[in-house]
């Protein structure tokens, strides 16, 4: 089944706002993940002013352009930008924030304390990063009906999120620290699952789909939050 509409499968916050309870649900879920996305910005600024290291700054103004800034590109149509581009520049906007996170996981070149140290682990991680771009990618041209452009641009922004996760996890297993672990998990809620979702739903119909994506995204939200935590000691 082909649609015209392209990824992530959503369309105009107004022409779901009906009445039936799945359109209401994923008003109600966008509507969360514009408060959240708020949070995540004030969250953000105070991290950064207290961040001591350019590393953890670099982590958390990635969470913020992951998490937050793609919000009106993704959810709300304004009328300013077609829909393709609208979705275009919000993957692009994720894709500089998951690299900036990768910048301040691994740190400054030669540090000794990056979260994830250069390794052979990082070439494995990599390789399932491609695929799990490429799949997805592929994916919404087939049961989508996406083009190629968007189709690329998404597939690079799951790229980038598989990437991040697997390194998020690997420095859990190294430091113990918890918050790397909702990195991780975060990371694949909010950018690597949300488009494969959507796309199991879209047989239910645009509202279905739009909240099976904003429902991952607010989960994805929740845990970057967490990652954004206090803590005494050389945390994030």
């Amino acid at each position: 089944m082909t649609h015209a509409t392209p990824p992530p499968l959503l369309a105009p916050l107004q022409s779901f706002a009906t009445t039936s309870p799945v359109a209401v649900a994923a008003t109600l879920a966008v509507g969360l993940a514009v408060l959240l996305g708020l949070a995540i910005v004030g969250r953000v600024v105070s991290r950064y002013r207290a961040a001591p290291t350019p590393s953890l700054r670099a982590l958390v103004v990635g969470i913020s352009l992951v998490a937050a800034a793609p919000l009106g590109f993704l959810f709300v149509d304004v009328g300013v930008l077609p829909d393709r581009l609208r979705y275009v520049t919000g993957s692009l906007v994720q894709t500089v924030g998951l690299l900036t996170i990768i910048r301040g996981m691994y740190g400054p070149t030669g540090a000794g304390g990056s979260w994830a140290p250069r390794s052979i682990a990082d070439l494995v991680v990599a390789a399932l990063g491609v695929g799990t771009g490429t799949t997805v990618g592929a994916a919404t041209v087939f049961l989508g009906g996406s083009g190629p452009l968007a189709a690329a641009t998404l597939g690079v922004v799951v790229l980038g999120g598989t990437f991040v996760a697997g390194q998020a996890a690997r420095a859990y297993r190294r430091r113990g620290d918890r918050r790397m672990l909702a990195l991780s998990a975060g990371t694949l809620s909010l950018v690597v699952v949300p488009t494969p979702a959507a796309l199991a739903l879209l047989s239910r119909g645009t509202a279905a789909a739009a909240l099976g994506y904003a429902g991952f995204f607010v989960l994805g939200q929740v845990l970057l939050l967490a990652t954004l935590s206090d803590r005494a000691d050389d945390g994030v």
